[in-house]
């Protein structure tokens, strides 16, 4: 992009954008790569007041949903979405903007009244999570209904609605009637800043023991119990095979007796230290193993696939949007058990040609499809229809005034 034209944007979110760890990292790598292809990034970040009378009495009503099994999130809701949203208005009237991108912030956006074309950027849509991730089991009928106007709201406002799968995209069309035209397909970039070099990633590893790697902080969303059996399982097929468990602070104590698991307990990206730690279990590993229950998309996949590891994962979500069949990785079905990810594993080890062609194959797809320089592209793409519609809007606008 040419420097004397470039964008100013504001940037919304919640999280930290620094914050290497927060939200998988997907805020810090998009800000970071707005920044460098295609503008000059300003953040707005406004949370929910937590001392404000709004705040006790929704927490008061939460609390007392509990007793009864229900859910309601004091953060989404239409009194605290119009609070957000003048705390916005305001921060956005003090500059000039071009473009607003905003985050995972359908809350933030609902009611945010302004002629900036806005980018709404989310790794699915709130309909989709409901009762299939586990925060948002259980939902009272208002939480569902309140959750559904924001994201209506939100999609509606938007110029371009963002998301890094067919999944979301199917989901944003199939529950809010959202014009296919309006969406854009772009798989989020993978938040590690260096990578090795192509050589050093597809170079032969020590084939003594089979290396996996699991990362994730939930143990049952992400199926770590299934990833243990697995490698319990290879051990029992005669491959002699470990399990390194890296993101999950509270682990079965029964797994401190299991000679083929290691617990690293949860490594803080912000850390060099724990970084480079990371960074040497991608390297080394021979399979990155997530039997995930529900997930929306997972950057980490993309972090497996930048090293070259190939992903042994269930079908579910916005995976397949990820994890390409026998090409990147092998998907399985949800239902799959841990001997089932041991036996397909076990053939991969025997057969060495198809092995390294997976290998190759995930560090071609990860320049391919997931690269910072492909979302970079993408993304302009993405920036240029935003600003060409609302400028061809406006003109109608002005011609039928």
């Amino acid at each position: 992009m040419n420097n004397s034209k470039r964008l100013k944007i504001a940037f919304i979110l919640e999280s930290d954008p620094n914050d290497k760890i927060a939200l998988s990292g997907t805020p810090y790598s998009i800000s970071k790569n707005l920044n460098v292809f295609c503008g000059d990034i300003h953040y707005i970040r406004i949370l929910p007041a937590k001392k404000s009378p709004l705040f006790y009495w929704d927490r008061f009503k939460n609390l007392f949903l509990r007793l009864f099994g229900k859910k309601y999130e004091w953060g989404r809701s239409v009194k605290c979405a119009k609070y957000l949203a003048r705390q916005i208005q305001q921060q956005l009237e003090s500059e000039k903007y071009d473009l607003i991108y905003a985050d995972k912030a359908s809350v933030q956006i609902a009611f945010l009244d302004t002629s900036i074309p806005i980018i709404y950027g989310s790794d699915t849509v709130f309909a989709a999570m409901i009762n299939y991730y586990p925060g948002f089991t259980d939902l009272t009928k208002e939480a569902v209904k309140i959750g559904n106007l924001l994201e209506q709201k939100a999609l509606d406002k938007s110029k371009i609605f963002i998301c890094p799968s067919e999944w979301a995209a199917e989901s944003a069309i199939n529950y809010y009637g959202i014009d296919k035209k309006k969406i854009h397909v772009i798989p989020r970039p993978c938040s590690f800043e260096k990578l090795p070099s192509q050589e050093k990633l597809l170079k032969e590893k020590r084939t003594d023991v089979c290396h996996l790697l699991f990362v994730g902080v939930e143990w049952k969303r992400k199926g770590a119990d299934i990833a243990v059996d697995t490698v319990n399982r290879l051990n029992e097929l005669g491959i002699k095979a470990s399990l390194t468990i890296c993101g999950i602070k509270k682990t079965p104590p029964e797994l401190k007796n299991n000679p083929f698991v290691k617990v690293t307990g949860f490594l803080n990206r912000n850390n060099k230290n724990d970084a480079q730690i990371l960074e040497d279990l991608f390297l080394n590993a021979h399979f990155f193993i997530l039997p995930a229950r529900a997930e929306c998309f997972g950057n980490v996949f993309v972090q497996a696939c930048a090293y070259g590891l190939p992903i042994l994962t269930a079908n579910t979500g916005g995976i397949p949007s990820v994890v390409t069949n026998n090409e990147n990785g092998i998907l399985l079905e949800l239902q799959a058990s841990g001997f089932e990810y041991a036996s397909v594993i076990k053939n991969l080890w025997i057969d060495k040609e198809k092995y390294n062609y997976l290998r190759k194959r995930s560090v071609e797809i990860y320049s391919q499809k997931f690269s910072n320089e492909v979302w970079g592209k993408a993304t302009n793409e993405a920036i240029n229809k935003c600003l060409f519609t609302n400028q061809t809007e406006l003109h109608r606008k002005s011609i039928n005034s």
